[in-house]
């Protein structure tokens, strides 16, 4: 093979390589809104969970828990998105950024105070800057005196014996307990009675909520 043909070939090669990061750049609309930090997009003739990077919003049963959804709804329900994908987390969700019309949602709920900066997978300094305007100005879940980090709170609840019925999902095979933030998710569709019927048919335990 000439140098010339092994050139084109190392060329040919670099590209195909490269060829899937583009297409972790897509738009969709958003077809639901699970919570404060989470939606499902249309792709395609599917549809794929998308968890927003670098925030963490209160659960559904914390203190503002139901006025960060709606935040999140008011900005993507019905929209088309462009989610930039960062990676994929352990339940086979999306990891983005995600914008409409150019304007970042991530961190338009962080600056109105319905989402947390999440520090421990992102040191975006607008989203860091984001989050002392809505501290200071007191909005949203700043309007208490002690928030309590949605992190902090599911790690507490990780410590509660769980009980059943259980959920299981059925895509990504994740167990979740009464009390779990997906627990009524859309392919929460499989129940089990305890958590070694769920093992035993192939379900993994969710980290946070089912204590095995």
């Amino acid at each position: 093979m000439s140098h010339r043909h092994r050139s084109l070939l190392v060329v040919t090669l670099v590209c195909a390589c490269l060829a899937p990061v583009s297409a972790q750049r897509f738009a969709g609309r958003v077809l639901n809104v699970t919570d404060g930090d989470t939606v499902i997009v249309a792709r395609g003739r599917g549809q794929v969970t998308v968890r927003l990077f670098g925030i963490d919003a209160p659960e559904g049963t914390q203190p503002y828990g139901a006025e960060s959804t709606a935040a999140l709804s008011r900005l993507v329900m019905g929209k088309v998105v462009d989610v930039d994908m960062k990676d994929i987390d352990q339940y086979g969700r999306l990891v983005a950024t995600v914008s409409v019309g150019g304007a970042d949602v991530n961190e338009a709920l962080v600056r109105a105070g319905a989402a947390w900066h999440y520090t421990r997978y992102s040191d975006s300094a607008r989203l860091a800057a984001a989050e002392r305007e809505a501290r200071s100005a007191r909005r949203g879940l700043w309007q208490s005196a002690s928030p309590q980090a949605p992190w902090l709170f599911r790690s507490g609840a990780a410590e509660r014996p769980s009980t059943g019925p259980f959920h299981g999902n059925r895509e990504s095979k994740v167990l979740h307990a009464p009390g779990c933030q997906h627990y009524n998710c859309k392919n929460c569709t499989v129940t089990f009675a305890t958590v070694a019927q769920a093992q035993a048919a192939g379900f993994r335990l969710h980290a946070q909520c089912v204590k095995g």
